[in-house]
């Protein structure tokens, strides 16, 4: 939440010219999420010219209602299916303990905040790269965290 609040000054300052200041004692945080079980469900069916692992890029977009330069954060929770019927949450602790034990994760994932230019007011973006066995089924729940009520919207990007 550090680096958020970091960025939010930032923001604030390029916009209104001016250091603003920023304070997390006197700020309330509201989380919102979708009514849909997942905001995002498909194949990992992009091949990584890496590793050769199935890949699926995403980006999340949170739009605030009433904040024009909102402070946010996002929780992600990862789902996987052999059979597209029946979900299963793959927690952060299975992916170490396959680490653990000599094996790679079955799924991997890595979060980035977009910034500069491709950010619109009353927005924030992040970008969600998934890897995993090539066409695994995965979906995906995410909670967004913020100084205003939040709008989630995710898309496949590759």
């Amino acid at each position: 939440m550090v680096r958020a609040l970091s960025d939010a000054r930032q923001v604030s300052r390029e916009r209104k010219g001016s250091p603003q200041r920023t304070s997390g004692a006197s700020m309330a945080f509201i989380a919102s999420e979708s009514p849909a079980a997942f905001d995002w469900s498909g194949r990992l069916d992009t091949v990584n010219s890496f590793s050769g692992a199935g890949y699926a890029g995403l980006t999340i977009t949170l739009t605030s209602k009433r904040a024009r330069v909102p402070l946010t954060d996002i929780a992600i929770t990862v789902y996987y299916s052999t059979d597209g019927v029946n979900w299963s949450e793959y927690t952060y602790a299975r992916g170490l303990a396959e680490n653990y034990a000599g094996t790679p994760p079955a799924i991997t994932r890595f979060i980035d905040v977009l910034q500069g230019a491709e950010v619109e007011p009353y927005k924030s973006k992040y970008s969600l790269q998934l890897y995993g066995v090539l066409n695994s089924r995965v979906a995906v729940k995410v909670q967004g965290i913020g100084s205003d009520e939040l709008e989630i919207s995710v898309v496949r990007t590759v």
